[in-house]
Formats: C-alpha cells, sequence, structure tokens
C-alpha cells in the first residue's frame, strides 16, 4: 500500500469504504516536543484509531461535526459497533483455533479495555504430523522422509 501524503487540515467523516481521517494534526506539546499526528479509519459507524482504539467521543463529534444528544448518540452506535468488531475477530480467532490452523497461545482481558484477547500463531503442523506417526510407531528417517514429501517440514 502506498504511503498518502497528508494535510494538518482535519479530514471530514464521510460514508465510503474505510477513508482514512485524521483525528489530530501534528502539534506541540508544552514542553516543545513535536507531537505526531493521529491517524484512525472508519468502521462502519466507530471511528478507529490506528492503535486499534475506539475515537474519544470529543474527537468523534470534532471529526463528524455532530453536537449535544445527537453526539451520545452517535458515540453509542459508535460503542456498539466497536463491540461487534470485536465480537467477529473473537469468533474469527474462534474458528482460525478450531480449524488447527492456528494456535492458542494464551488468552487474557485487557483491564484498560476490558476486552478478552486471545493471542494465537499459525499452527506447526510439521510438529504435530511428526508425533502422530511416530505415536504409530513409524521409525523417525520413515517420518523425515514424510515430512519432506508433504513439504511442511
Amino acid at each position: 500500500m502506498a504511503k498518502k501524503h497528508f494535510t494538518a487540515e482535519p479530514v471530514k467523516a464521510t460514508e465510503s469504504v474505510n477513508p482514512l481521517v485524521q483525528i489530530k494534526p501534528t502539534r506541540t506539546a508544552k514542553s516543545g516536543r513535536t507531537l505526531k499526528a493521529v491517524f484512525g479509519l472508519w468502521q462502519g459507524k466507530s471511528l478507529v484509531t490506528a492503535s486499534g482504539r475506539l475515537a474519544s467521543r470529543k474527537d468523534l463529534g470534532t471529526i463528524s461535526q455532530v453536537k449535544g444528544a445527537a453526539l451520545t448518540q452517535a458515540y453509542t452506535d459508535s460503542v456498539a459497533g466497536f463491540n461487534r468488531l470485536g465480537e467477529a475477530a473473537l469468533s474469527f480467532e474462534h474458528s482460525e483455533i478450531a480449524s488447527g490452523r492456528r494456535e492458542m497461545k494464551r488468552i487474557y482481558t485487557n483491564p484498560k479495555t476490558g476486552r478478552t484477547i486471545l493471542e494465537t500463531a499459525p499452527a506447526n503442523k510439521a510438529v504435530k504430523v511428526s508425533k502422530i506417526l511416530e505415536e504409530q510407531g513409524i521409525e523417525s528417517e520413515v517420518v523425515e522422509k514424510i515430512l519432506a514429501a508433504l513439504k511442511i517440514a
């Protein structure tokens, strides 16, 4: 994906597919340190930052130009949409683990967000196949030839 040139001008929210939005421009802190610009993506009605967090109510109001009760409703819809995204990602990881394409390394709850996080890694098929073959009493030299023939070693 090619990088795009961004300006310090705020970008208005649109309903197109995942447009990149500049939530905060490049700015200077009180200490004089330059802070990077903050970008996000629209995921349905949710504005998600580049770090994967839901944008704040204030940032959502600034980007979408919504105020008052309409902002409260928009943020409620945004939170609900973000939760559905999290459930969909969790469901996908479960199906990948169940099919054997990925292995679960650990599962924990993030205390800041309250979200359940599954850490997975690609399944090591060579280890599983060799373990099964050795349990069947096949010699290790034969197992290596089988793995080489299957091209998973």
